[in-house]
């Protein structure tokens, strides 16, 4: 997960799926990128990967969760119809502000 930061916005960029295989080191990442957080709108780019598992969903609540707590702005960036559909089913796409494309 690399991270960049513009203006008041601090990007999270996944390298790698979101799959229980990976939780553990992207949990880790998230987490302390959200405790040193000093911007205003936290943006997860998901646009370099294409698949997404449940456990991938949950880290997706907790972070947009954690921002909730520290009244910062979420948004997810997506370019894969398959993260776009398993957002939908569970019913993110309600919650969260989502931007499809490039």
């Amino acid at each position: 997960m690399l991270t960049e930061k513009k203006e008041n916005t601090l990007f999270l960029v996944a390298e790698e799926e979101f799959t229980i295989q990976n939780a553990n080191a992207i949990q880790e990442k998230l987490v302390a990128s959200v405790l040193s957080l000093t911007e205003d709108h936290v943006v997860l780019d998901l646009r370099k990967i294409s698949f997404m598992d449940s456990i991938g969903v949950k880290l997706i609540v907790g972070l947009f969760k954690s921002c909730q707590a520290k009244k910062v702005q979420f948004r997810v960036d997506i370019n894969s119809p398959g993260i776009l559909k398993t957002l939908q089913i569970c019913k993110m796409d309600q919650l969260i502000e989502i931007k499809e494309g490039a």
